[in-house]
C-alpha cells in the first residue's frame, strides 16, 4: 500500500459487508438476521476443516449438506466407482504469492482475525443453533475461540 492509500486496516474495518464471498461470515449474520429468512436453514462449511478431513469440497455438499449417500470411509458417493467419485489432487501446500513477507501476512491475519471476532456469536449464542450448521469447524473454531480470550 502507498503512503496516501488507506491502510488495510481501515480499509477492512470500515468498509461494511462489500467484500463478498471473502467476508463468508458476515453473509451468514446477514441472512440470520433477516428476518425474512426465520425459517432459512444456513450451513457454513470451514474450507480449513475440509481439507484437514481429507474431503473432496462436492463429495462433503453431497454427503452432509445434500444427504446423499455416502462411505464415510471413503468420503465419497455410494454407488459410484472410483473413477467417478472426485478426487483430490493437485492441491497446493503455499497458496501465497511469492512476492508477499511473511511480516505483512502475519499483520493481516492479525486483522482479519480481529474481523472475525465480530461474529462470534454465530458460534456461541445459542438462539442460531438451530438455523446455523457449521461443517469441519477447524480454524474458524479456534479463531473464535481465540476471541473469548
Amino acid at each position: 500500500l502507498k503512503r496516501t492509500d488507506p491502510g488495510f486496516y481501515d480499509w477492512i474495518t470500515t468498509t461494511g459487508n462489500n467484500l463478498g464471498a471473502l467476508d463468508a461470515l458476515g453473509m451468514v449474520d446477514l441472512i440470520v438476521r433477516h428476518p425474512a429468512a426465520d425459517d432459512w436453514n444456513i450451513v457454513l462449511v470451514d474450507l480449513s476443516g475440509v481439507k484437514e478431513d481429507g474431503w473432496d469440497l462436492s463429495n462433503l455438499i453431497a454427503c452432509e449438506v445434500m444427504h446423499v449417500e455416502c462411505d464415510g470411509e471413503t468420503k465419497g458417493l455410494v454407488g459410484l466407482s472410483d473413477e467417478e467419485n472426485p478426487i483430490l489432487a493437485n492441491v497446493r501446500e503455499d497458496t501465497r504469492p511469492p512476492d508477499v513477507g511473511e511480516e505483512v501476512f502475519d499483520r493481516m491475519e492479525v486483522v482479519m482475525r480481529g474481523y472475525d471476532c465480530n461474529y462470534q456469536h454465530l458460534f456461541f449464542d445459542d438462539k442460531y443453533k438451530e438455523r446455523l450448521k457449521i461443517l469441519h469447524p477447524f480454524n474458524l473454531l479456534q479463531i473464535m475461540e481465540g476471541c473469548r480470550k
